[in-house]
């Protein structure tokens, strides 16, 4: 089993290698740190009693504002100069203060809103991840010092994954 792994993993390579032209590229890589305005939002939590599903879902709660930073490598292909790639990385922290809410709950399919509740401090942590896919549009403003252009704007797509965790200081 082992020894057919390695097999089909070595006939790969050598089939991705045959013919394969040296590679060139546009690298880049940039950090970047800003501010970080998380807008009011509901939060829920969803779980059972006793066998019956029950829904808490605390309404408007205001998150801190932060501090952001990141960054981000990728590259240009050379053949393609119009398409790139790229790994981007940052973080912030949109806390919760203590506060008061207006909470709904829900149990056993029956909505009751409780009035306002005070909400602990809770302290957030977001990581995301993200992977692009970039389209530009180069050779503007070009000269023969600059071929490609001085001016390349581009256009970034592509999924993030947010890696968040929450945590009840007290």
């Amino acid at each position: 089993m082992r020894a057919n792994r390695l097999f089909v993993t070595v006939a790969l390579l050598g089939a991705l290698g045959v013919g394969a032209t040296p590679a060139s590229a546009e690298w880049f890589g940039d950090l970047y740190l800003g501010g970080a305005f998380t807008e009011n939002s509901d939060l829920t939590a969803k779980g059972s009693f006793n066998g019956s599903p029950f829904e808490i879902t605390a309404r408007d709660v205001r998150f801190d504002s932060s501090v952001t930073g990141g960054g981000r490598l990728g590259y240009w292909f050379e053949k393609l100069p119009w398409l790139g790639l790229g790994l981007d990385i940052a973080y912030f922290a949109p806390n919760i203060s203590a506060q008061s809410v207006d909470t709904n709950v829900k149990l056993g399919g029956v909505a009751t809103n409780i009035g306002s509740v005070p909400f602990d401090r809770v302290k957030l942590d977001v990581t995301d991840v993200s992977f692009d896919l970039m389209l530009r549009w180069p050779g503007l403003v070009a000269s023969s010092q600059f071929p490609k252009g001085r001016l390349q704007p581009y256009l970034t797509v592509g999924p993030a994954i947010f890696l968040t965790t929450a945590k009840d200081p007290s």
